[in-house]
C-alpha cells in the first residue's frame, strides 16, 4: 500500500510541466471525477476514447484485473452520450454500460447542474443489471494567485442493482478537481455508505497529466467503481480527445 501511495505522489511531483487538459471520463463512463460524475459535459464536436488498467485481482470481489474502456462524445449542446466496457482479465463476465448526461441551462447557488443516467449489465449467472440516475452540481471556486484553479462537486446517486433480487440505494457524494497552473489535475471523491450495497464508503483519488494536446494520462487509487469495497487498488490509463469542441 505504501508503495502505491508513493507511486502516485511521485508522479504528482514529476509532472510539473504540461499542456491544457480536456474533459476526462470517469471509470464508469461519464465525464467526472474518479468513479462519479461531475456537472461537466463533453463539448459538442469532441470525442473521448479512454482505457485504463485497474488492479482488482486481489479485491474481495474475486475479480481478475480489469480494463475499463470508455467512449463518449458531445452530440448536442450540453448533452453527452457514452458507452463503456469493463473487460475482466479472467476472460468472462465483462461489464458494459450505456450512459448519458445533460447539463441544465440553469444552476442553483452558484452550482452548474447536470442530470444523467447509466445502465450497466453483465452476462453473469444470475444476470447482473445496474441502473443509476444522478444529479450533480459543480462550482468553480476560483484561483489562488493564478497558481491553481479549484472546482467542487456535490451530487446524489440513485442506484438499483439486480442480481437474483433487487437492491436500491440513494447515496450522496462530494468531490474536488484542482488544476495546478493549468498543467496537472488532482481529483478526489467520497460517497456515503449504504450497508445494503457497500462494504465501505466509496472513495477515489487520481492525478491527471496532459501528455500532448490530445492525450492525457492518469494514475489513481480507489475502492470503487460502483460500490465501496474494503480494499482499494491502483488504476492507470490514458484518454485521447478527438476534436476541439465548439
Amino acid at each position: 500500500m505504501c508503495m502505491r501511495i508513493l507511486l502516485i505522489l511521485g508522479l504528482f511531483v514529476i509532472f510539473l510541466v504540461a499542456m491544457p487538459a480536456y474533459t476526462y471520463p470517469a471509470l464508469t463512463g461519464p465525464t467526472g471525477l474518479v468513479n462519479l460524475p461531475s456537472a461537466e459535459v463533453v463539448p459538442v464536436g469532441q470525442c473521448n476514447v479512454a482505457a485504463d488498467f485497474a488492479q482488482t485481482e486481489n479485491n474481495v470481489r474475486e475479480m481478475k484485473n480489469s480494463y475499463p474502456v470508455r467512449l463518449q462524445g458531445g452530440v448536442w449542446e450540453n448533452l453527452e452520450v457514452g458507452a463503456c466496457i469493463n473487460i475482466n482479465g479472467a476472460g468472462d463476465q465483462h461489464l458494459w454500460n450505456a450512459n448519458g448526461k445533460y447539463a441544465t441551462p440553469f444552476g442553483i447557488a452558484g452550482l452548474d447542474l447536470a442530470i444523467g443516467a447509466l445502465y450497466q449489465s453483465a452476462d453473469t449467472n444470475p444476470f447482473l443489471r445496474i441502473t443509476q440516475v444522478y444529479v450533480a452540481g459543480t462550482r468553480d471556486l476560483g484561483c489562488a494567485r493564478r497558481r491553481f484553479a479549484l472546482k467542487g462537486t456535490l451530487g446524489a446517486n440513485w442506484t438499483q442493482v439486480e442480481i437474483g433480487g433487487k437492491i436500491t440505494v440513494l447515496r450522496a457524494y462530494a468531490g474536488f478537481d484542482v488544476d495546478l497552473n493549468r498543467k496537472i489535475a488532482l481529483v478526489g471523491e467520497y460517497q456515503s455508505k449504504d450497508a445494503k450495497l457497500d462494504e465501505e464508503s466509496l472513495w477515489g483519488t487520481a492525478v491527471r497529466y496532459p501528455l500532448t494536446h490530445t492525450l492525457t494520462g492518469e494514475v489513481g487509487y480507489t475502492n470503487g467503481p460502483i460500490s465501496g469495497a474494503k480494499k482499494a487498488n491502483v488504476f492507470l490509463g490514458v484518454n485521447y480527445a478527438y476534436g476541439t469542441g465548439k
